[in-house]
């Protein structure tokens, strides 16, 4: 199975947690 999955993460919805949402996904190897 393939699964693409993805976020906009520069869309305005994001602005006020993108620090975290990045930080998170770093901390699980994804960025």
């Amino acid at each position: 199975m393939i699964t693409d999955t993805h976020a906009h993460l520069f869309w305005e919805s994001f602005d006020a947690d993108r620090a975290v949402v990045r930080a998170r996904a770093r901390a699980c190897g994804v960025l």
